[in-house]
C-alpha cells in the first residue's frame, strides 16, 4: 500500500455553495476533483430545472447524471476490453497458424 493511502487527509470543499470538510485516505486531488465534477454537475441541473426546484430534487437527479455517465463509460470500456480480447486472440491464431504452417 502507498504511504499516501496511509495518511488521513482533511479537504475543505464546496459543493453548490455548501462548504464540507471531507476527511479520509484518499488523495485530496482526488476528492478535489471529485467535488468539481459534483458541483459542477449540480450546477447544470439547476440551471436546466425550475428555480424553485430544491437542492435535494438537484443533488438526485445530478447523481443520476453521474450514475448514468458512470455506467456509460463502464459499458463502453467492457466494448474495448471484450474488441482487444476478440482481436488478440484472431492474432494468437494466425501465429500459431502460421509457425506450424512452417515446421
Amino acid at each position: 500500500m502507498s504511504e499516501q493511502s496511509e495518511i488521513n487527509h482533511s479537504v475543505r470543499i464546496t459543493i453548490f455553495g455548501e462548504e464540507y470538510t471531507i476527511r479520509g485516505k484518499v488523495d485530496p486531488a482526488l476528492i478535489k476533483r471529485v467535488s468539481d465534477l459534483v458541483d459542477h454537475k449540480m450546477k447544470e441541473v439547476a440551471a436546466n430545472t425550475p428555480p424553485h426546484t430544491s437542492e435535494k430534487r438537484i443533488a438526485i437527479l445530478a447523481a443520476m447524471n453521474l450514475a448514468g455517465d458512470f455506467l456509460k463509460a463502464r459499458e463502453d470500456y467492457q466494448s474495448v476490453v471484450d474488441e482487444v480480447q476478440s482481436k488478440s486472440q484472431l492474432l494468437i491464431n494466425e501465429i500459431d497458424t502460421a509457425i506450424n504452417s512452417t515446421s
